[in-house]
């Protein structure tokens, strides 16, 4: 065939079926997609303080050990008052032009998950003494201090925020202020909150809860609680069987 001949032509041949196939397996979908996801009516857009204290969040690696995703399974509700849904990450736009932006949902839970932080934890003092050393409000805490975000003074300026922190965590007659950086951040984690859905709007359920087998109802167990009975009579048996044997 003339085709495979000539060069030129199948050069422009396969640079047209590569166009063809961008449009409709990539740039038409993608449009779809954006115009039928759309924010939450009432989800309020980050403040400028927010924005900011979102790319620290990604440049300091919170990504990697904190989700932004409450999952439909019943071990989630704690993070949530309902599951995550598209219309949730909607407002996520690109952070440049060369640039998307990050992944905010996380793809492992080192530390809690951060739906709903700033419902579970609306104070700033509570947050920037977590940011400074997470052991002083969370002993068996994992998460690495970001010292680095605050400055040691011996006396702090009309216009500094000055965090609350033990004695035992700074050297002695000297105070902690907040960077700009650290208040930014903070913003970002008191602005993560879940919007409600829409009044008329069926809300996601909860996936397989546990629910009380007819033994723990009647001695009074908690619902999903071991029955004992049950492993005692496995041992016995167990026993009986080593006993036959021996």
């Amino acid at each position: 065939m003339e085709l495979f001949d000539n060069h030129k032509s199948l050069y422009r041949t396969a640079f047209l079926l590569f166009v063809i196939l961008t449009v409709f397996v990539a740039i038409i979908p993608a449009m779809n997609n954006q115009r039928n996801n759309t924010p939450l009516p009432d989800a309020p857009a980050l403040s400028p303080a927010a924005v900011k204290g979102k790319a620290l969040f990604v440049s300091n690696g919170c990504v990697a050990c904190h989700t932004q995703q409450v999952r439909n399974v019943d071990m989630d509700k704690k993070w949530g008052s309902r599951p995550s849904i598209a219309a949730d990450y909607a407002d996520n736009h690109r952070t440049d032009f060369w640039r998307n932006t990050a992944t905010l949902m996380g793809t492992e839970r080192t530390g809690p998950d951060l739906t709903d932080i700033g419902t579970r934890q609306p104070g700033e003092d509570w947050h920037l003494t977590h940011l400074f050393n997470p052991r002083i409000v969370a002993p068996a805490s994992v998460m690495p201090a970001y010292p680095w975000l605050f400055t040691e003074k011996k006396e702090a300026a009309k216009n500094d925020v000055v965090v609350k922190i033990p004695d035992e965590y700074k050297e002695e007659g000297t105070v902690i202020v907040a960077t700009l950086q650290a208040l930014q951040l903070v913003a970002y984690l008191k602005e993560l909150k879940q919007v409600k859905l829409p009044d008329g709007t069926e809300i996601p359920a909860f996936l397989y809860a546990k629910q009380p087998s007819a033994a723990n109802v009647a001695n009074g167990t908690a619902a999903g609680a071991p029955d004992g009975r049950l492993y005692t009579l496995i041992i016995v048996r167990a026993v009986i069987s080593r006993t036959e044997k021996d």
